[in-house]
C-alpha cells in the first residue's frame, strides 16, 4: 500500500468537501457521523441541528476513509479516544514533524483535558509557525472567504499561548492503520 498517496486523498477529499459548501447543520454533518465512509454510527439518531453532536472527528474519519474501519469508528470520535490510542506509539508525533493529512488537535488556555478539545485535519504547512487546516464542527473561512460554522479552513498555530487556541498534539498514521 502506498500510505502517501493514501494521504493525499484524504487531503483531497477534504479539500473538495470544503469546496462544497458545508454548512452547519446540513445533511453531509449526518453522513459524516453515521455512514461507512465516516465514522460509521449508523445507531445515532440523524444529525438535524447544531450541537446535537460534536463531529469534528467524524470529519476526519470521512477524510480518512481508507483508515480501517474498526478504527475510525473506536478512534476518531474525540480527542480522549485519538490520545490514548497514538499515546506511546509513533502515531504521537512532535509538533514540527506535522505534514497535510496528519491529525492535528487543538487546545485553549481554558482546556484542563491534556489530550486537546478540537480535532482538524493538516492540509497545508505554512511555515514553523502555522498550517492550514480544513475541519468540520468549527467556526471559520468558507471558499467565499465568509465566516461560518460548518466545514470550514483556519490557519493554526503551532505555538501554545501565542494565539487564542493552538495545535497541542499531532498524529501521523501508520501504514497498519490503512485498509489492505
Amino acid at each position: 500500500m502506498d500510505v502517501d498517496a493514501t494521504i493525499c486523498r484524504a487531503v483531497d477529499r477534504a479539500e473538495k468537501e470544503f469546496k462544497s459548501v458545508v454548512r452547519d447543520p446540513s445533511p453531509r454533518v449526518d453522513h459524516y457521523i453515521r455512514s461507512s465512509e465516516g465514522l460509521g454510527w449508523d445507531w445515532t439518531d440523524e444529525y438535524k441541528m447544531d450541537k446535537q453532536f460534536e463531529w469534528c472527528g467524524a470529519f476526519a474519519a470521512f477524510c480518512h476513509t481508507a483508515v480501517l474501519p474498526q478504527i475510525r469508528k473506536k478512534h476518531f470520535p474525540s480527542t480522549y479516544r485519538l490520545y490514548t490510542w497514538a499515546k506511546g506509539t509513533p502515531r504521537m508525533i512532535p509538533l514540527e514533524e506535522i505534514q497535510p493529512g496528519d491529525i492535528c488537535i487543538t487546545s485553549t488556555a481554558n482546556t484542563k483535558k491534556k489530550w486537546g478539545q478540537h480535532i482538524t485535519l493538516c492540509v497545508e504547512v505554512l511555515d514553523e509557525e502555522y498550517i492550514r487546516t480544513i475541519e468540520g464542527n468549527a467556526w471559520g473561512h468558507l471558499p467565499s472567504g465568509e465566516y461560518a460554522q460548518g466545514v470550514v479552513t483556519r490557519k493554526r498555530c503551532l505555538v501554545k499561548g501565542r494565539e487564542a487556541s493552538w495545535v497541542s498534539h499531532a498524529y501521523k498514521l501508520l501504514e497498519e492503520d490503512f485498509q489492505p
